[in-house]
């Protein structure tokens, strides 16, 4: 990931719940959000590497090439922390209604949101836009941390899968 990324803090619901985990459950989970938060930096990395202007076609390919495996790694670690968190669900709830995405997948999200206002502060001074869009970055990544919270809470007394 890129030097001095931000690092992704999860909200203080989904912290308090996963503590209530096995301490390998723990450490399984705290590597595999830590490894994803690191693949999509790298990934954010490589977007932009591909969109410059001075690369031959053969680095466009092998920045392909790269972006396709990342986003492998990307889905398998995504699937690996829904392992775990699977578990935090009551396994006697088959029949609660069913969540358009994993608690992962917010995760992810959340991630993704974090790089984006990150870059978007870095350029801020020199890019009016990104400057403008700031504050509503951080509205939205209130709002996810919000949802996800919530969704956490639904999903532990079985009223969500």
């Amino acid at each position: 990931m890129t030097q001095n990324s931000p690092p992704l803090v999860l909200p203080a619901g989904l912290a308090r719940t996963l503590a209530a985990l096995q301490d390998k459950d723990q450490r399984r989970l705290d590597d595999t959000i830590t490894r994803l938060h690191t693949v999509n930096g790298r990934l954010w990395d490589t977007e932009d590497r591909v969109r410059g202007t001075l690369l031959s076609a053969a680095q466009v390919a092998d920045c392909n090439r790269e972006i396709d495996q990342l986003n492998a790694e990307r889905n398998m670690l995504a699937e690996r922390a829904d392992e775990v968190l699977g578990t935090l669900a009551d396994a006697g709830c088959a029949d609660a209604p069913l969540h358009t995405e994993t608690l992962a997948s917010v995760v992810d999200r959340l991630s993704v949101l974090t790089l984006r206002i990150w870059h978007s502060e870095q350029t801020a001074s020199r890019d009016e836009l990104a400057r403008r869009r700031v504050p509503a970055l951080h509205g939205q990544r209130e709002e996810l941390r919000a949802a996800l919270d919530s969704l956490v809470t639904d999903v532990v007394a079985g009223r969500r899968r």
